[in-house]
């Protein structure tokens, strides 16, 4: 895939150098580019600097996504180099790796090893627990899962696959800080036999099918005995 790039020049000030680093992220992020399901957190950030330094404070981001028009930064716990960046506009997607570590401030000089760098009201660095998400949603036979990303309030969404149906309500789960996903979703299940010799469509019960019995009546005619 193509990705377009977006230009930006950033001008870093070396503390008490007087001294100044250009960066230009020309060659590291990209328009209407977006990474799906590695989201592990989403904070609100006034700039994409602000996403870039979010993501450099935590030692499990490898990437982030920007939304330019809600101003959401999303950290994610993969690189474009392991897995796909889809299109999406509006967003801006980068790998971290590329970017100055300087941006993470008094952080950067903080090792916090499967955690992530905060700083106090006195700009002091100290390490703090980093919630990594949850594990990829479960899988349900017949059904596929949509879902964003891992962190904590992602939904997972399930859909059954054609001449099957959901045999409850229930078609989706969340994700809960404790790392698990919230309550369980049914079986999807075939909800008709399909006969097109006879020209025959018999609905069924949905669920196990150790649960119902079946028996069909058949007069044979001339036709098709």
């Amino acid at each position: 895939m193509h990705l377009r790039l977006f230009t930006i020049v950033l001008f870093l000030t070396g503390v008490g150098s007087g001294c100044c680093t250009c960066f230009n992220a020309s060659s590291v992020v990209a328009i209407d580019a977006h990474m799906e399901r590695y989201i592990f957190r989403k904070v609100r950030s006034y700039s994409l600097y602000s996403c870039a330094s979010a993501c450099l404070m935590s030692s499990v981001c490898m990437s982030f996504n920007f939304e330019t028009k809600t101003r959401i930064c999303e950290l994610n716990s993969n690189s474009s180099d392991q897995v796909a960046v889809t299109t999406q506009p509006g967003f801006l997607f980068s790998d971290i790796n590329h970017w100055p570590k300087s941006l993470a401030g008094a952080c950067s000089g903080k090792p916090c090893p499967m955690s992530r760098c905060y700083l106090d009201r006195l700009g002091r660095a100290s390490c703090e627990t980093e919630f990594q998400g949850c594990e990829a949603p479960p899988a349900v036979a017949n059904a596929e899962v949509h879902y964003d990303g891992v962190y904590e309030g992602a939904v997972a969404v399930y859909t059954c696959k054609n001449n099957f149906m959901m045999c409850t309500a229930r078609h989706s789960r969340v994700c809960q800080l404790t790392g698990n996903w919230n309550g369980s979703v049914g079986l999807c299940a075939q909800y008709s036999w399909d006969n097109p010799v006879m020209n025959f469509l018999m609905v069924v019960p949905c669920g196990n099918s150790s649960s119902f019995k079946v028996s069909m009546n058949i007069t044979p005619t001339t036709v098709n005995r």
